[in-house]
């Protein structure tokens, strides 16, 4: 199309003024183009209904298509038996399945009516079921700025807000009872695995029992199913564990699996000395004939007093005991109760323990105050535990006695955390039982600052077949002992520096034998996986950069060192290097390592810290003119 010409065209774009003779030129010169303008206009409305009819056809056709290809889809055409192995699949596997419906089973159930009656004709997928039971709203309390006769009455609206909550609760709670009544309908005769978290608080008495109902009415569903009970798990306060543990030992003859935790913070109704406790039946669950697992933390008995039949387990975790037993006393479990306990489980599997000692004492004194027969001089049998693999163990008083008797030759996965300080004249107690098991081991976690770098070294060296290595500042919170200690004895705690890291760092040195050949020096040559969690002034990304070029090297591999499949580091400092990126550049062979660094900045957290506006409301910061 040619460009229209205009008289006009000096004058477009300006402020010029338009005289009257040339305003009736103008509007004879736009006579035209208006006209165009509106046949234009009207071949693209006829363009657009045909554009827009074409696009309904072939919408319709689109969905004719599809609707057709569906039912060529290849899962429509899977046998029932290879679905229901999918759907066993989709279940959770670090937990219980959950009332939801974004998880399986439920999920299953929603998809299409075909999934649904398979899904609600597998007993097994509804096998497990995790049942939370929150904490009723309590009543708030109204409070008055200034002392006054009788206790404030709450606002209207307050009342209001406290009354819907709780009517909320309630409604979830029946919609629960309801839902592992029809949850348990659908697991036919499987055997169940169950784990019910409650916490009920510290109640008045007439909350209290509406707390109670509601649980029993739940709980009497749940005791129905004990028959079928495989693993039961349950974290509530004492009183319901004990009436748990209750039950007939006939009722569970297939029960495998038992996980409590008494939730200290939590007891209903208010009561307080002895009264509040009850004794664990020697007759009740604690005593199944199939019982081949045992989880406990927090209960106020000494684990030697729970009537479990220990020969028979296979699983041991105790994780704790309440600081205070149900008639007021301290509770303790000693490397002796240790010892007496791992004696009466020769079949275990995995073990993870607390040991505790409430007790005053100074290094010097402790060969004798913690000997088990201090005034026998033969030592003690053999603890022997051909089976065990798996061993994690916290020291809160000292194990080299303990260690000293193992006999363990199976074990290949060690967990170690110490609340003792590292001191120059003895080493730490893992070393006592890494020399019993080190050539098994493959798998080692331990709390480092426990220990000073030469007893890093030597557990290290007694570890020839290591090839998981996890080191870290705090495996758990070291408040399980009182005692003291000598600080003059006390010798330099660990620091996994750039020296460190160059003892595990593989390195070709000349043998001085006069051929000329070369030999690998390194500890933990099989190492594949590296975790540690490190202070801010410990190693650098290049001593880590330096390790794993060593480590991925053909060089390396030849002389026998394993490749490195894993590394995982938290600093907690700012981020000096990519090391990814580094890797790349020195052309490392990355392929088949996992690399993940962490980095936690303080001087992030401090920037408020140094801010100049510290102190001021954020509604009275002001711009400042310079």
């Amino acid at each position: 199309m040619e460009p229209l010409h205009s008289p006009f065209a000096r004058q477009l774009g300006t402020n010029y003024v338009p005289s009257d003779s040339d305003v009736i030129e103008i509007r004879q010169l736009l006579t035209r183009p208006k006209a165009r303008v509106d046949e234009f206009d009207k071949e693209i409305k006829r363009i657009t209904d045909l554009l827009e009819s074409l696009q309904r056809q072939r919408q319709v056709d689109i969905t004719y298509i599809n609707q057709h290809e569906a039912i060529l889809s290849p899962i429509r055409r899977i046998p029932t038996e290879i679905l229901q192995c999918i759907f066993l699949r989709c279940l959770p596997t670090k937990h219980n399945a959950v009332m939801s419906s974004l998880q399986a089973p439920v999920l299953l159930t929603h998809v299409c009516r075909d999934w649904r009656e398979a899904a609600l004709k597998m007993p097994r997928l509804w096998a497990s079921l995790h049942i939370p039971i929150p904490s009723r709203p309590s009543k708030p309390n109204a409070f008055s700025s200034y002392p006054t006769p009788t206790s404030p009455q709450l606002a209207e609206e307050e009342f209001q807000r406290h009354t819907q909550a709780v009517q909320r609760w309630e409604s979830k709670m029946q919609e629960r009872r309801q839902i592992v009544k029809t949850w348990f309908t659908r697991a036919a005769g499987c055997k169940l695995s169950i784990s019910i978290t409650f916490y009920d608080g510290r109640r008045i008495p007439g909350e209290a029992e509406v707390v109670s109902n509601t649980l029993k009415s739940i709980m009497d569903i749940v005791v129905a199913y004990s028959p079928q009970w495989k693993r039961i798990e349950v974290v509530a306060s004492h009183p319901h564990i004990c009436d748990l543990l209750a039950l007939p030992v006939h009722t569970v003859p297939y029960l495998e699996h038992i996980k409590v935790t008494c939730n200290t913070f939590s007891m209903s109704p208010i009561a307080t000395g002895p009264a509040l406790y009850r004794q664990v039946s020697p007759t009740g669950l604690l005593a199944a004939p199939s019982l081949t697992s045992f989880h406990f933390k927090l209960l106020p008995e000494p684990p030697l007093t729970l009537p479990v039949n220990w020969a028979q387990l296979r699983e041991l975790y105790f994780d704790g005991s309440a600081s205070r037993a149900f008639d007021g006393t301290t509770v303790e479990f000693t490397p002796s109760d240790a010892s007496y306990l791992l004696r009466s489980c020769p079949l275990l599997v995995r073990c993870r323990l607390v040991v505790v000692q409430n007790s005053m004492f100074s290094p010097s004194a402790a060969p004798s105050v913690f000997n088990f027969n201090s005034e026998d001089e033969e030592a003690p049998a053999p603890i022997t535990l051909p089976h065990l693999e798996y061993l994690s163990i916290y020291e809160g008083a000292p194990l080299q006695d303990l260690f000293s008797q193992l006999e363990v030759p199976l074990l290949n996965d060690i967990c170690f955390a110490s609340c003792i300080p590292p001191y120059d004249s003895d080493p730490t107690s893992l070393v006592t039982l890494l020399k019993k098991c080190g050539p098994t081991v493959q798998k080692l976690t331990f709390d480092y600052p426990s220990f000073t770098i030469e007893d890093i070294k030597q557990c290290l060296s007694l570890v020839p077949g290591l090839t998981h290595l996890s080191l870290s500042i705090k495996l758990r919170e070291k408040s399980y002992s009182v005692q003291t200690f000598d600080p003059p004895g006390y010798s330099s705690i660990a620091k996994l520096n750039n020296a460190f890291l160059a003892q595990i760092t593989p390195r070709l040195e000349a043998v001085d034998d006069g051929t000329g050949r070369e030999s690998v020096v390194t500890l933990c040559p099989k190492l594949a996986s590296l975790s540690c969690k490190t202070l801010p002034s410990e190693f650098s990304e290049d001593a880590l950069l330096d390790f794993i070029k060593s480590r991925r090297s053909e060089a390396m591999y030849r002389h026998g060192i394993a490749p490195l499949r894993r590394v995982h580091l938290f600093f907690k400092r700012p981020k000096d290097v990519d090391v990814m990126k580094e890797l790349e550049k020195a052309d490392v062979d990355v392929h088949g390592l996992e690399v993940a660094v962490t980095y936690d900045d303080p001087s992030e957290r401090d920037a408020e810290y140094l801010s100049p506006t510290l102190g001021l409301e954020p509604n009275i910061y002001l711009p400042y003119p310079w």
